[in-house]
């Protein structure tokens, strides 16, 4: 079984749908969400949706008190898990963290954001020619995200996503 670990719904849709679409892991939603970007009920309700559209299944973890308990409890195949940055988002980079300590060498890193940019490091993941259109329809799940002025940017970016292995990061972070 391969997992894809969100840290909030609406991660793996927005930074990781081309992934969920050719891999189909089950989503591990990992994190409630701030309370500023909304309800944690309402956003995993959009979460039911997106996934539902895209094909997948998901759990959620967010309401248990240890997250790296609760993790390691699984034995997957393979994990996706966000990139663990320098000026990263601090939640992202909690789950990154975790995922490379619990399964090393079995994790593929999708990118996400600095407080400065949408992060571009490593390769592009191509898209079926009908993927970006089923990622504007399932990012539209999100209705309180896409309506949420601190989020609302993340909705407006290029459809376009990246993958990193620990390794290649790894090199580029000693080449810089």
């Amino acid at each position: 079984m391969k997992i894809l670990l969100a840290p909030h719904a609406d991660d793996e849709t927005l930074f990781a749908c081309y992934t969920l679409l050719r891999e189909k892991p089950l989503v591990v939603l990992c994190l409630p969400g701030a309370p500023r970007h909304g309800s944690p009920e309402v956003r995993r309700g959009e979460l039911a949706k997106a996934m539902a559209l895209l094909g997948c299944s998901w759990i959620s973890l967010a309401h248990l008190p240890d997250l790296e308990e609760a993790l390691a409890r699984f034995s997957p195949a393979h994990v996706f898990a966000p990139l663990p940055e320098d000026d990263g988002n601090r939640e992202h980079n909690l789950v990154g963290e975790l995922a490379a300590r619990l399964w090393p060498g079995d994790v593929t890193f999708y990118t996400t954001y600095t407080s400065s940019s949408r992060t571009t490091l490593g390769y592009p993941v191509p898209a079926e020619p009908e993927w970006p259109e089923l990622k504007r329809r399932a990012l539209a799940c999100y209705e309180s995200q896409a309506a949420n002025r601190g989020t609302r940017e993340h909705f407006l970016r290029p459809l376009d996503e990246y993958l990193v292995s620990w390794e290649g990061h790894m090199s580029e972070a000693r080449a810089a």
